[in-house]
């Protein structure tokens, strides 16, 4: 009878199993997934403006921890203009910004929005830089916007509002579906990103560019004192469908961020 080897009393067989298989990439995509989740919160935090005041209101920071542009989109700065405030809170779960940084204020005015008016005090869009006083508060939030577009380094601002009126050029005042600036000549990317959100709308819904400053305005404040490289308004019209405003607004925030350079993707 032949004597087994040494190594069959040492050794274990190894047995192939696929359920320990199974386990390892289960436990090994589970880590992944953590860490994943982990980065990602860690990209997108969450910031206060007037905390404990009357105009309290959040803002997400989604940072890609990368170079690139540094951009504030924001929306209701006006209370009865909520399709852009709507748009924002679509686009704000699905984003993923993957260079630069992107910053985004989707309630901007909560008590003007609260009440469905322009303004609660005062027109919050008449009022930059702000003050740091009390009262009115839309003062002391303006100041808070301005501080928050300083600190941060922000290249370049997109506000959202709605329009009464569709534009005529024979006509002051007019804003609906146009891009609004208010400096001469306007940044160069103006020209690209109309083109590219005009591309597969309708003649009625095609936006227009509007040259028309704001001396107290918050966009043109913030190019004119902080040197940014680029501010604008998107102006829907009212008479349009509200779900169509929401889309058309989003779609101008997105197109705007590839025409800046902002590297981003959509869950």
């Amino acid at each position: 009878m032949a004597m087994p080897d040494k190594e069959d009393f040492c050794m274990p067989r190894k047995v192939f199993s696929p359920n320990r298989v199974l386990l390892g990439l289960i436990l090994a995509l589970l880590t992944l997934t953590a860490a994943e989740a982990w980065a990602e919160a860690a990209a997108r935090q969450q910031g206060v403006i007037g905390r404990n005041r009357l105009y309290q209101t959040f803002f997400s920071i989604l940072d890609s921890g990368r170079p690139g542009p540094r951009v504030l989109v924001q929306a209701g700065i006006h209370g009865d203009e909520r399709a852009g405030v709507y748009a924002l809170e679509q686009l704000l779960p699905r984003l993923r910004v993957h260079s630069g940084l992107l910053i985004i204020i989707p309630r901007l005015n909560p008590p003007a929005l609260a009440i469905n008016r322009r303004y609660y005090h005062l027109d919050l869009n008449r009022v930059f830089p702000g003050l740091p006083v009390p009262d009115p508060y839309e003062y002391a939030l303006a100041r808070e916007i301005y501080t928050l577009v300083k600190d941060n380094q922000i290249e370049y601002t997109l506000t959202l509002h709605e329009a009464r009126t569709l534009h005529s050029p024979r006509r002051d005042k007019t804003f609906g579906q146009t891009i609004v600036y208010g400096v001469e000549p306007p940044p160069r990317l103006l020209w690209r990103w109309l083109q590219a959100l005009n591309q597969h709308l309708p003649l009625e819904e095609k936006f227009l560019h509007y040259y028309c400053p704001q001396e107290y305005g918050a966009t043109d404040v913030m190019v004119r004192e902080l040197k940014l490289k680029g501010g604008f308004a998107v102006e829907t019209w009212r008479a349009l469908d509200l779900e169509r405003r929401i889309e058309l607004q989003k779609l101008a925030v997105l197109t705007f961020l590839k025409q800046v350079g902002l590297e981003f993707s959509q869950q």
